[in-house]
């Protein structure tokens, strides 16, 4: 409601605002310089300029004190105070305009779906089945092409065996325990990067990423992060790099260097391919299931970071969330398929450059004996064997054997090379390679293997991003330090509640 020019809160508002009204009287300085309720109002939204104003008054203290009391009561029963006061403005807004504006406004298809989308109590669980149905398509829809990929690699190097006539070339290249099983075993998953893209820019195009990004800003608040963070977590499935680029669209520096240290723990499309041939192995059908449990695992991990690092490293208030709400449309086939093409196409390249020369470092070490240093295709007593075993002390208590330790060790170059790794390791194919992990490994310690691979450190690509997005070595050594802590706790918690449930 409007009386004269003053405009009314609801009733508990106007308590907290007279409170703070009161305590600001008693400085003579603040009465001469400012409108009281003005000032009242701008300090229970926290407002920086505002609170700067404040500081040089002798009775700073005290105001501050009543300030946060006010504060927290508003925060206890309607959330943050901030937000609050903007619905409260926006519903006298609304009050007005129903009186002054005459005729009836046409309904939208945009207005009936935000109805839905944007509600305070479906739209979360809504954002989540999104998500799930998205996981699920990408895994049923890639699974047979996966397997054509993985069988013609598998094809591909029987075929070439004893190509070159040199036994060295040969064995790395086209044998057992060779780069092409790898890189094969790395490209069979190349129909599940496409259509994990393919929904991502079913719903960018469609318009519900923002409305994604709007409906969390109340969930991240909660957690000292703003709305705009979702979005580079959301850019993250895709690949951390460009999500950690994306936050510079974050204007509060704390923010913004938040998000860029928890960026790294949503389950990017290079994670993808590692984990995707690791759910088959373990948990078959129910795969999709497994996928979408660790893209649960990183957000919740990441938000609970994100409290950790404002709460504990960079303490300070949030910034507010503005975001302009488009129309929705329905994607057109082409631009989809386009964006599609244009993200994927990048996973192709980097496995022909980056992931390839891994494996072929890999491989090299793999036929490297130890101590003779001779070309041989004893893989236990090669180079790679015995880093295998000076590792696997430090992850016995997760059910590693050495090949898993060493597969992970490398996976810090590119996290692709996991699977390409453990296909040569084992000296089998894509197809092999889901057989033998799920004859070996109980599915307790694959799910917590998996766990690791999610949380642990980012490739090398991406900590470059880091370094260069905040322009400090510190930061980038931050977030491997705590990832690295982090993985392991999450896997020896998958494992103990594994035990104590009498799954291991």
């Amino acid at each position: 409601m409007k009386q004269g020019r003053v405009l009314l809160y609801r009733e508990e508002i106007e308590r907290e605002i007279r409170k703070v009204q009161e305590v600001l009287k008693r400085d003579e300085v603040l009465v001469s310089r400012y409108n009281l309720r003005w000032l009242a109002i701008k300090l229970l939204e926290a407002d920086e300029d505002v609170k700067e104003r404040v500081k040089p008054s002798p009775i700073r203290d005290e105001i501050f004190r009543v300030v946060n009391e006010c504060r927290k009561r508003l925060s206890e029963k309607y959330g943050d105070p901030e937000v609050l006061l903007a619905e409260e403005r926006y519903r006298v807004i609304g009050e007005i305009v129903k009186k002054v504006v005459k005729g009836v406004k046409e309904v939208t298809l945009t207005d009936l779906l935000d109805r839905v989308f944007l509600d305070k109590w479906l739209g979360i669980p809504v954002f989540l089945v999104l998500l799930w149905v998205m996981f699920r398509f990408t895994m049923s829809i890639s699974e047979p092409l996966c397997n054509l990929i993985g069988d013609f690699f598998s094809w591909l190097s029987s075929r070439l065996a004893g190509l070159t006539g040199n036994p060295v070339v040969d064995s790395l290249f086209f044998g057992e325990y060779g780069v092409l099983n790898g890189i094969g075993t790395v490209l069979s998953f190349v129909p599940i990067i496409f259509a994990l893209f393919f929904s991502l820019s079913i719903l960018e195009d469609s318009g519900y990423m923002a409305r994604a990004a709007f409906i969390m800003d109340r969930v991240m608040r909660k957690f000292a992060l703003t709305g705009r963070t979702i979005i580079s977590m959301i850019l993250g499935f895709g690949c951390n790099v460009p999500a950690i680029y994306s936050t510079r669209a974050i204007p509060d520096e704390k923010d913004r260097l938040t998000a860029i240290m928890i960026n790294p723990l949503m389950l990017c499309s290079a994670r993808l391919t590692a984990l995707s041939l690791m759910a088959y192995a373990f948990f078959g059908g129910m795969a999709g299931d497994a996928i979408f449990s660790l893209y649960a695992i990183g957000i919740g991990l990441a938000i609970l970071m994100a409290l950790f690092i404002r709460k504990v490293v960079f303490k300070g208030v949030k910034s507010p969330f503005i975001l302009e709400m488009p129309p929705y449309q329905v994607p057109t086939l082409r631009t989809v398929l386009i964006h599609m093409w244009e993200r994927g196409v990048l996973f192709v390249k980097k496995a022909g450059t980056v992931i390839l020369l891994g494996l072929i470092v890999v491989g090299i070490l793999s036929h490297l004996q130890w101590g003779s240093w001779t070309w041989g295709e004893d893989v236990a007593n090669s180079v790679v064997g015995v880093l295998g075993r000076v590792l696997q002390p430090v992850f016995s208590p997760l059910g590693w054997d050495w090949r898993l330790a060493v597969a992970a060790f490398f996976g810090f170059v590119a996290k692709e090379i996991v699977i390409g790794s453990m296909a040569m390791l084992y000296g089998v194919s894509e197809e092999g390679l889901v057989e033998k992990l799920s004859s070996t490994y109980p599915p307790v310690v694959g799910y917590a293997y998996m766990v690791f691979v999610l949380i642990y450190v980012p490739c090398v690509v991406t900590l470059a991003a880091i370094k260069h997005e905040t322009g400090s070595w510190k930061w980038m050594f931050f977030t491997v330090a705590y990832e690295l802590i982090l993985a392991y706790l999450a896997s020896l918690v998958v494992i103990m509640a594994g035990r104590l449930m009498g799954f291991v």
